[in-house]
């Protein structure tokens, strides 16, 4: 089963942390969460936004990776929502040419 959902955080490494080590934390991070996650100078840490349509994303699997790697850690920041239903919908349909908002 999979559902929509927005996925978006922050996350920074310590200083000292191995390049190795942050290589893996990467690659399971963007297993995890099932998007990309950049590099942002600006802010000096990495970054992701994402909507996904057909997501398997859980904040389980993600806790499961944080927990793994947070003592190379500095930052960690992970918002997961769900796409379950519009807060709002405009339909528009030819044969009644009404158009309905709610």
């Amino acid at each position: 089963m999979s559902w929509e959902t927005f996925t978006v955080g922050q996350i920074r490494f310590k200083e000292n942390a191995p390049v190795k080590k942050i290589d893996q934390a990467l690659a399971e991070f963007r297993e995890a969460l099932q998007c990309d996650v950049e590099w942002d100078p600006e802010w000096g840490m990495w970054k992701f936004q994402d909507v996904n349509w057909t997501s398997h994303v859980s904040g389980e699997r993600v806790k499961e990776v944080y927990e793994r790697y947070k003592d190379i850690l500095d930052y960690f920041a992970f918002s997961l929502f769900y796409l379950d239903e519009p807060d709002e919908e405009i339909v528009y349909d030819q044969g009644t040419e009404v158009v309905s908002v709610w």
